[in-house]
């Protein structure tokens, strides 16, 4: 009697056990799913979002870009990559330059003019004060949207509106698209002015489906275990569906919702009868159980962590060659132009030097940061020159300079100190502290350096949000990826981390003090007879 109630509450407590441990594994299961849908779906747009940006500044670069120039960067660019089914440029035309546009188009392509849709059929565009036709368009399968009014469509108006009057990258809601009834898609508008003479040019506009990259990751696997919804949320604040996995993506000035739904529940029910009637009638074997269940557990645990460990690898890698992509995809594009050599000026050939330039340095400083880092995690020494470097602040505002002429964000500096530090590893971390505020933050971004009891602390700040509350446990963690309010994908900040572990080697350290502001502090160089007067700097590039 005495057995059978022992085997009774013990098969009671494993069965229970049972159902709790395949539940918690189904979702986790469902979470690891739910992140890389998550993750692909952050890289197609981050995609999207800079084929835009690369084609809106070869077309700044040149007052006058025609067809073929435009086909051929958008194909040496790789503009349309997953997810992405059409890139195409939009004029503004008011209604007394629309026949002179009209006549053109049909010169460029034969029987082509301004239309609007009606049903599935083409008919010339009704009056209106503007128009908003196609004049250049790139596609995967040579859809030929020539002369489409997109200011037909009000959901398109709507974002066209916006993004003129904004000047700013917007979305629209999710929309189908003439010919193609079945995509579930958005269209990316961004305004291009003119590099001389200012005043707009068009629009730059990016087609995406959606449902093309969510069937090519959901369609993994089993794909009878999951299902997923994606909901355009702007402005709504939903309940979470019961028993989902939920993500928040922001695209452009719009918010996504992904949803992702895992297999039901009878599978760990099924279990855990499964247990309970073989704990009654194997009593006997109580404690061979317990000690097998315990060490079930333990090893289920150490194999849940290492999946964890390398799960997070996986996705800085992949973050990291993204990374390395995009400012590589500019550079090749860039190139190809300059090799091709289409009539271009001094001064537009120099543009685009310069902008060769700007995204090489920015390659540079991801790998050096790599680098160092893979030299820390295997054990290696990382060589510290320990010297006085003179003047802090000239170090931060040349830095300042190159982030602010890449990120577009102006960088004040204000205070000086001369410190005790490794040259180059200091310009390696305020690299990374200056690039982190204006990639994650809110410009302007402010440098206050400042000398007390024998140390120097370096301030560095912006005016954005700052880091959420969620994300400062793991600020500093090695492999640990940050969002990026733009939309695109998460970027690696393994430069926190890297910078840190630096600042320490020079006797240093590296603090998160709330909000937006990260403090730097080193050694204070000893005084010398000429003390340095402040500099005050601002590069509003």
């Amino acid at each position: 009697m005495l057995i059978a109630a022992i085997g009774l509450i013990v098969s009671t407590a494993a069965a229970f056990a049972m159902v709790v441990r395949e539940r918690a594994a189904a979702g986790h299961a469902l979470a690891t799913r739910g992140a890389t849908i998550e993750a692909t779906l952050r890289e197609a747009v981050g995609d999207g979002i800079h084929s835009i940006d690369a084609v809106g500044a070869f077309v700044r670069s040149s007052n006058l870009v025609m067809e073929a120039e435009f086909d051929r960067f958008v194909s040496d660019a790789s503009g349309l990559t997953d997810g992405v089914f059409g890139l195409g440029m939009i004029r503004v035309i008011p209604a007394d330059r629309l026949a002179r546009f009209n006549a053109g188009l049909a010169f460029q392509h034969p029987g082509s003019f301004v239309f609007e849709v009606d049903g599935l059929q083409p008919v010339p565009v009704g009056d209106r004060r503007t128009y908003y036709p196609i004049q250049y368009f790139a596609s995967d399968d040579d859809l030929p949207a020539w002369g489409f009014d997109a200011g037909s469509d009000p959901a398109l108006l709507d974002a066209i509106t916006r993004a003129l009057e904004t000047d700013e990258l917007v979305a629209t809601g999710f929309v189908s698209f003439p010919g193609r009834p079945d995509v579930d898609g958005v269209v990316l508008f961004e305004r291009v002015e003119a590099p001389i003479g200012g005043g707009t040019i068009g629009l730059i506009a990016v087609a995406m489906d959606s449902s093309d990259v969510l069937a090519g990751v959901a369609g993994t696997g089993a794909q009878s275990e999951i299902r997923v919804d994606v909901a355009d949320v702007t402005n709504l604040a939903p309940a979470q569906p019961s028993g989902a996995w939920t993500a928040t993506i922001p695209v452009a000035d719009r918010s996504w919702r992904l949803d992702v739904f895992g297999e039901s529940s009878a599978r760990s029910v099924l279990v855990g009868l499964v247990v309970f009637v073989a704990g009654v009638a194997l009593s006997a074997l109580l404690a061979a159980m317990a000690a097998g269940y315990t060490s079930h557990t333990r090893q289920r645990r150490e194999l849940t962590q290492l999946r964890r460990l390398d799960r997070q690898k996986d996705d800085f890698l992949a973050t990291v060659s993204h990374e390395l992509r995009t400012p590589l995809t500019s550079i090749v594009g860039f190139s190809d132009a300059l090799r091709d050599d289409d009539g271009f000026d001094r001064s537009e050939r120099r543009e685009m030097v310069e902008f060769i330039a700007e995204e090489a340095t920015a390659m540079e400083g991801i790998v050096q940061d790599l680098l160092v880092a893979a030299r820390l995690q295997q054990g290696g020494v990382v060589p510290i020159s320990i010297g006085i470097v003179a003047d802090l602040a000239v170090e931060a505002q040349r830095i300042a300079r190159q982030v602010a002429v890449i990120r577009s964000a102006p960088t004040t500096v204000v205070g000086t100190a001369a410190v005790m530090a490794d040259s180059a590893r200091v310009r390696q971390i305020i690299r990374n502290l200056i690039d982190n505020a204006a990639r994650h933050g809110k410009p302007p971004v402010e440098v206050t350096i400042e000398e007390r009891n024998g140390r120097v602390g370096m301030v560095v700040t912006d005016h954005g949000t700052g880091v959420p509350e969620s994300a400062v446990e793991s600020l500093f963690d090695r492999y640990r990826s940050g969002p990026n309010p733009e939309g695109l994908p998460a970027s690696t900040v393994i430069g926190l981390w890297l910078s840190r572990e630096l600042a320490r080697l020079m006797g240093g350290d590296l603090y998160h003090l709330g909000g937006s502001a990260f403090e730097l502090v080193l050694v204070a160089a000893p005084v010398v007879e000429e003390s340095p007067l402040d500099v005050v700097g601002s590069y509003p590039w």
